[in-house]
C-alpha cells in the first residue's frame, strides 16, 4: 500500500522537529473570560505566500499599545462565544468543526447574518481553503436599513518564521482572508477587506495580524491599512491554558534534544556508524508495533511517537544499549486509526518512519 511506510533520513538535527503549526479547535478556540492585549504597530506589507517564508517585523514601531479584546459567553450558543473588540461585539457560533459569524453590534450599527459567514473549519492546515457566501441585514442608528451580501474566502497560504517586534522568532502558519461586501440600499458602496493572520504553535490566539480595507463609493475609494501584534508575554497572565502550555514544554524539550544531537554530531562526524537493519512491522499495525535493529557499537537510543501533525504523544525510550540485536514493542491499541510518526535516534543518526494504525 503506497504511503504506509515512509523513510526519511535527515542531514541536520533541527529539521527533525520542524513543524508547521496546525489550527485546532482544542488549541485555538477562543475561550470565555480571556482578555487579550494587542499593540497597533506600523503597517508592513504581509509579503508573499508559500513555504519557509521569513517575516521580519522586529523593527516595527508601536503606534498604540492599549487595544484590548475580551471574550464572553454567547448566551444563544454555549459552544460559541462573543468577542468584544474595537467597540464592537461579534457573535460567533460553533457547529461541529465549523466557526460562523452570526451578527455584530456596536453603538451605531446592528447587523444579523441571514446567511452566516463561515470563518474557519477545524483542523486547518497549510493549503487548506474555505469559501463562504454571506448575507446580512440590520440598521444604522436604529433607523436606516442596511443590507449587505458578498463572499468570504480563507486560505492557509504560507508558513515559516516570524520575528516579532520584541525580537522573538516563532514558527508560524499564516491565514489569508479576503472578504468582499456589497451594500445594496440607497447609499451603494462596496467593501474589500484582506486580513492576514499569523498563528504560532503553543499559542491559542494569533501573534500578528495585518488588515487592508478598501471602501469603494461610486465617486471615490478610501483605503485603510493597519497591523497588530499580540505580545505573548503580555498575554501570559490570561486564564490557565494547559493544552498550549504542554505544547510550549514539548517545544522546549524538542529544541534541547535537537541542540544535543547537533552538538554530538559536531564531536563525532561519523554519520551512521551506529545502527543497521532497522525494521518496523507489521505494516499497517493493529495491536503491537515491533522495532528491530542491530547496533554496531554501544549507542544512546531514543524513540519518540508523534501523531499525524507531528505532535509528541509519548517518549518510548531513552537509554544506552550495547552492541548487538535489539527489539522493542510499542502498544498501539490505545490509539485511534490513522497515521503516526516514529522518530528513531541512534547516537547522532536520525531516522523517521511513518506507520499506519488500522482498525
Amino acid at each position: 500500500m503506497k504511503g504506509i511506510v515512509l523513510l526519511i533520513t535527515v542531514g541536520f538535527a533541527t529539521s527533525l522537529f520542524a513543524q508547521t503549526p496546525i489550527i485546532k479547535l482544542s488549541h485555538n478556540k477562543c475561550r470565555w473570560g480571556d482578555r487579550l492585549l494587542k499593540w497597533q504597530v506600523e503597517y508592513k506589507d504581509p509579503g508573499n505566500s508559500g513555504e519557509n517564508i521569513l517575516w521580519d517585523y522586529s523593527s516595527l514601531k508601536i503606534v498604540d499599545d492599549n487595544y484590548k479584546i475580551r471574550y464572553r459567553e454567547n448566551e444563544t450558543d454555549t459552544a460559541g462565544y462573543v468577542e468584544n473588540a474595537h467597540n464592537t461585539s461579534y457573535y460567533y457560533r460553533i457547529t461541529r468543526d465549523s466557526l460562523f459569524l452570526d451578527k455584530y453590534v456596536n453603538g451605531t450599527t446592528r447587523m444579523i447574518y441571514t446567511l452566516p459567514e463561515l470563518k474557519l473549519t477545524y483542523p486547518f492546515n497549510y493549503k487548506d481553503s474555505i469559501n463562504s457566501p454571506l448575507a446580512a441585514k440590520g440598521n444604522y442608528c436604529g433607523k436606516l436599513p442596511l443590507h449587505i451580501s458578498g463572499n468570504s474566502e480563507t486560505t492557509a497560504d504560507a508558513f515559516g518564521k516570524l520575528i516579532t517586534p520584541e525580537g522573538d522568532t516563532l514558527s508560524v502558519l499564516r491565514l489569508h482572508n479576503k472578504t468582499i461586501l456589497q451594500q445594496t440600499d440607497t447609499n451603494k458602496y462596496s467593501i474589500q477587506k484582506q486580513t492576514y493572520t499569523w498563528f504560532a504553535r503553543g499559542y491559542r490566539y494569533p501573534v500578528f495580524e495585518t488588515i487592508q480595507t478598501q471602501i469603494i463609493h461610486p465617486s471615490r475609494k478610501n483605503i485603510y491599512y493597519s497591523s497588530f501584534y499580540f505580545p505573548p508575554e503580555e498575554n501570559a497572565n490570561m486564564n490557565p491554558d494547559p493544552i498550549n502550555e504542554k505544547e510550549l514544554q514539548e517545544m522546549a524539550f524538542e529544541k534541547a534534544l535537537a541542540d544535543s544531537i547537533a552538538a554530538s554530531k559536531e564531536k563525532d562526524p561519523e554519520y551512521n556508524e551506529w545502527v543497521e537493519n532497522i525494521r518496523l512491522y507489521p505494516q499497517p499495525v493493529k495491536d503491537f508495533l515491533k522495532i528491530e535493529y542491530h547496533l554496531k557499537k554501544e549507542t544512546p537510543v531514543q524513540v519518540y511517537l508523534y501523531d499525524s501533525g507531528f505532535r509528541l504523544i509519548k517518549i518510548i525510550s531513552q537509554e544506552t544499549l550495547p552492541t548487538g540485536n535489539h527489539t522493542r514493542q510499542i502498544d498501539m491499541q490505545e490509539y485511534q486509526p490513522g497515521e503516526y510518526h516514529i522518530h528513531l535516534i541512534f547516537g547522532n543518526y536520525i531516522e523517521k518512519r511513518t506507520v499506519l494504525k488500522s482498525l
